[in-house]
């Protein structure tokens, strides 16, 4: 149903690039309030560096969405992230599903977005949400398949 209606929402992704959504939840949660669905920023960095790495940061695009300011966010300073911070949740939630690869947050909001999107999403386990998904299209975070994103996107 999500994909039935067109939506009103202008991508922000460069068209010659892969995308890469990577929702980090902020803003409504904290590191000592809610130890269950804080994840520190080495944890989506790795997932950003490994990327990087293996599919080449020249062919991502890569935009973070998260709630905050431009200094909290200092050490996603790289040539191919950009940040989307404090917009529309409306917004973010169609970027993320419109994303080639969707990196989840410890968020049933971005999970949602990984029932959406038709790509590739990256996940770390929240919960129940997403356990024990078992298809090609879906990647526990410690578990990406490199070789088949590649392969899709005619990365060689």
């Amino acid at each position: 149903l999500y994909w039935s209606v067109k939506r009103d929402v202008q991508l922000k992704y460069k068209s010659n690039k892969i995308s890469v959504a990577v929702h980090i939840r902020r803003g409504d949660i904290s590191k000592n309030n809610n130890a269950d669905r804080w994840l520190e920023f080495d944890h989506y960095m790795k997932i950003i560096n490994d990327l990087n790495s293996n599919i080449g940061s020249e062919n991502l695009d890569i935009h973070i969405f998260s709630e905050g300011s431009l200094t909290d966010f200092s050490s996603f300073n790289q040539e191919n992230v950009t940040l989307q911070l404090n917009g529309s949740d409306l917004e973010a939630l169609h970027h993320m599903c419109s994303a080639d690869i969707l990196v989840t947050g410890q968020s049933s909001f971005s999970i949602m977005a990984a029932y959406f999107n038709k790509n590739f999403s990256i996940y770390t386990p929240l919960k129940n949400f997403m356990h024990g998904w078992a298809d090609m299209k879906t990647m526990k975070y410690n578990k990406i398949d490199y070789k088949e994103i590649k392969r899709k996107y005619n990365v060689s």
